[in-house]
């Protein structure tokens, strides 16, 4: 089933490295059961109305809400918490439902929208690509300003608040028919989480015993190969991309990838593996939040243009014309990008290795260039076919981690929302800032950090905690 040209073997070795990590102790795992049934629609607008207010700047609304599904265990009292929001937010009260439970979390979510002449963009970082600038601004404007006032809220009730969040949301209708994944985020309206991050050993169980894909998802070993193989090429792109969003070049950063192992109080080991961006001076968070837009609008740029010359390339014999052309295509692209020559070579010769999902080579196969194509792609799909009538006839209690990392590359994108390690239909990262300062009612950003959201849908609050989040509903 595996080539010797793929990552499958780098993937495997890093996942049984951290299987021996936590051989002893199991797999850290933070139940925080929902406060009430989850809402993924605009009515959460209707909600921020009735708890902060909807603020407004020019056409951006922006709001904040109490989760519905939490990622950190309630500790404030009901009456406790209602003072403090009403003191946050004059004239407004704690919704009826909010008033139903004995606590509340210290976690807040931010929403934000663009009314615009068509409608409402839903906002995720990679729908504001070719948006006017002065509401872009506008954007992060509203965004900065509630997140003062979370960060102030969660602060007053004696948490230690970070702002995170993530972007990258793929549609349904590609993943059904691609077998790619979602990205991070859950939900496509733009929205980002203040957190108190405050470990609490007593609400985190260890498990010995989880689901192969559960295990993936918490190592996401995609990440590690990602950073092992691109990380120092990345990060030297990454920099300019963000300093390029302050015209007037007063920006001092430094970007750097960073593999950083540590141990929490409560025992739990935490891998904080990702990009690392320092500030020589405080940022204002509008100023980062723009940055960040610029960071993912240019990915996803080079993400679609490597993208296309990847499924020609697969559509292709090895031998043929348009094989080699895409090879040199995506040495171009990178190189245009930003990659130097060594960067660019490792980039193209890592996606060379990518396999494709059986939901791209099945829709290959109904829009092929030629017959030299139609040939190739028929092969190659009758191929994945045999391999996922194999791996379907495998019965689920051997499950594994090895066939876990391969699997979902060859299952029908008809069970698409089963498919989880693949990589995402939009590029997909998490941001997190907890290294900030208050100055004059906003908040300066000193250091932040990005992580790659690829073959996994960790969220940077499970990677800070390093434990899995269980917000299942409680049977019975």
């Amino acid at each position: 089933m595996i080539s010797a040209g793929s990552h499958y073997y780098d993937l495997l070795a890093y996942s049984y490295l951290r299987l021996a990590e936590v051989a002893s102790t199991g797999i850290p795992v933070t139940i925080v059961p929902p406060l009430f049934p989850r809402t993924d629609d605009t009515s959460v607008f209707d909600e921020g109305e009735e708890f902060s207010g909807i603020g407004r700047i020019g056409n951006v609304e922006a709001c904040l809400t109490v989760p519905a599904s939490p990622y950190v265990p309630s500790r404030v009292s009901i009456w406790d918490y209602s003072a403090y929001a009403q003191h946050a937010f004059p004239g407004k009260k704690l919704p009826e439902r909010l008033m139903r439970q004995r606590s509340l979390p210290g976690h807040l979510i931010l929403w934000w929208r663009i009314r615009t002449g068509k409608g409402v963009n839903q906002s995720d970082f990679l729908d504001l690509e070719g948006i006017a600038p002065n509401v872009k601004a506008d954007c992060c404007s509203i965004i900065a300003d509630h997140a003062y006032k979370a960060v102030q809220l969660i602060a007053a009730t004696g948490g230690v608040p970070a702002i995170t969040g993530s972007w990258g949301s793929g549609p349904i209708e590609l993943r059904s028919r691609t077998g790619l994944t979602r990205g991070v985020p859950t939900n496509r309206i733009g929205h980002l989480h203040v957190v108190d991050y405050q470990a609490d050993a007593a609400h985190t169980e260890w498990r010995r015993s989880l689901p192969s894909h559960e295990i993936i998802k918490h190592f996401s070993p995609w990440s590690h190969v990602i950073l092992e193989k691109l990380g120092g090429g990345i990060a030297r792109v990454l920099r300019p991309l963000l300093e390029s969003q302050y015209s007037d070049g007063s920006v001092a950063l430094s970007v750097e990838c960073v593999r950083e192992r540590s141990t929490l109080s409560n025992g739990v080991i935490v891998h904080r593996d990702g990009f690392l961006i320092v500030a020589k001076h405080g940022l204002r968070l509008d100023g980062v939040l723009n940055g960040l837009m610029g960071i993912a609008i240019g990915l996803q740029r080079l993400y679609r243009e490597l993208g296309y010359c990847y499924a020609v390339m697969h559509k292709s014999p090895e031998a043929s014309w348009r094989y080699q052309w895409c090879v040199e295509q995506m040495f171009n692209i990178a190189s245009r990008f930003g990659f130097s020559s060594a960067d660019a070579h490792d980039l193209v010769n890592f996606i060379m290795k990518i396999k494709p999902t059986f939901g791209q080579v099945a829709a290959w196969s109904t829009a092929p260039t030629s017959r030299e194509d139609t040939r190739e792609i028929r092969r190659m799909l009758d191929r994945y076919d045999s391999i996922s009538q194999r791996i379907s006839s495998i019965q689920s209690h051997r499950d594994s981690i090895n066939l876990a990392l391969i699997k979902d590359t060859y299952r029908n994108p008809e069970n698409f929302m089963c498919i989880n390690n693949t990589w995402p239909v939009r590029l997909s990262m998490c941001y997190l800032v907890d290294d900030y300062e208050i100055v004059r009612n906003s908040i300066y950003v000193r250091s932040l950090w990005l992580f790659p959201g690829i073959g996994s849908s960790i969220s940077a609050t499970e990677r800070v905690l390093g434990t899995i989040i269980d917000r299942s509903m409680p049977s019975g």
